[in-house]
């Protein structure tokens, strides 16, 4: 989960001008990351090293085949 906070804002009130921090956060994620920022903040530097973090991640613990002969299910022209 990563969520934005403008900064300075307590997490009890605060959020990133759209979403309400207390309205973003769910109990019992993996990780959670809170970034000082509005909630446009998908090109700032920790947001997106979070996300290849993650994506990273999920690769490493659920490989997807490079096998292009067979065609993967439910999808038109592969």
């Amino acid at each position: 989960s990563i969520i934005g906070v403008v900064d300075g804002e307590p997490l009890a009130t605060g959020g990133d001008g759209v979403v309400k921090y207390q309205s973003a956060h769910i109990d019992g994620v993996e990780s959670e990351l809170v970034v000082p920022y509005e909630h446009s903040m998908q090109a700032q530097p920790e947001v997106v090293a979070e996300v290849q973090r993650i994506l990273h991640r999920q690769l490493k613990e659920h490989p997807c085949s490079t096998d292009t002969a067979t065609p993967a299910p439910n999808r038109p022209g592969h």
